[in-house]
Parts: structure tokens; sequence; C-alpha cells
């Protein structure tokens, strides 16, 4: 009787085995990435639309400290616009090089980052001094790549 039990449990397990012998598992589909997205705006655009705009904002606060708690949203949330506006100008085909464009770019990025802390920190000084460093990186940029500029002496 021992025997025909363990029998059994060795057919059964056979049995059990075998189902499962020619179909593979399903596994699920990994989703498609979706695709990049494109640009539809040049550098220049984004110079002109955004970051002119909202320098002109961050540079401000050094002539005039923000009267209330709105105005220094507005001057962290416009450093914030520069700031991801370097993100924009660092990916696709608005990307110039892969030297001197890019450091430019970061160093605009990180000057409005810093901008946008001091900001945010109702900081006059700390503003003001990130919105010189955003000036510079600016300057030093187009004097490379806009043409106009890149005539002058250095």
């Amino acid at each position: 009787m021992r025997a025909l039990a363990i029998s059994s449990v060795f057919a059964s397990v056979f049995v059990l085995a075998g189902c499962g012998q020619g179909a593979a598992p399903e596994q699920a589909a990994a989703p498609a990435a979706p695709p990049a997205p494109v640009s539809t705006v040049t550098s220049r655009q984004i110079m002109l639309g955004l970051v002119i705009p909202a320098a002109d904002i961050v540079w401000g606060v050094a002539n005039e400290a923000p009267a209330d708690d709105a105005a220094w949203e507005k001057v962290a949330a416009t450093a914030a616009m520069i700031a991801e506006a370097g993100h924009l100008m660092s990916t696709g085909s608005r990307v110039v090089d892969q030297g001197d464009w890019l450091t430019y770019v970061k160093a605009m990025t990180d000057a409005a980052t810093a901008a946008a802390a001091g900001a945010t920190a109702k900081n006059v000084d700390q503003t003001s001094e990130a919105g010189n460093a955003l000036y510079d990186s600016c300057d030093t940029c187009h004097m490379k790549y806009m043409p106009a500029r890149a005539t002058e002496a250095k």
C-alpha cells in the first residue's frame, strides 16, 4: 500500500510537470517607450520669448526689491523658468556643440537655480549675486555664439 501511495505521488508530480511542457509562460510585453519630443522652437526663440523677459525680472531685484510675497514668488518662478530653458537648450537639435555650448548652458542653469533659491529665501543680495552670475553666463555665451557679438573685443 505504501508503495502504491508513493508511486501515486510520483505520477501526480510527473503529470503536473508535464502540463507546463511546450507552453511558454506568458510574459507581459514591456511598454514601448514614448517617442522623443520633437523640438518646435530654436534656441533663439527660447532666448527671446522666455530667457530675456525672465532675466529682466531677476536683474530688476538689484534695483528694487520685490514688495511682497507674490512679487518674490514671481522672481523665483521666472528664475526657475530660465533654468528650465537651459534644459531645453541642451537637448535635441538646439545643441550647437558638445563643448562650450553645454558648458555655458549649464552655467546659465546653475545661476538661474541660485537666483530662484535667493528669491525663495527673499534675499536681495543672494538673488542679485546670482543675477550677476546669470548675466556673466549669458555674456560669455553670446560672445562666442551670437554673430553680432563675435566680432567684439574680448
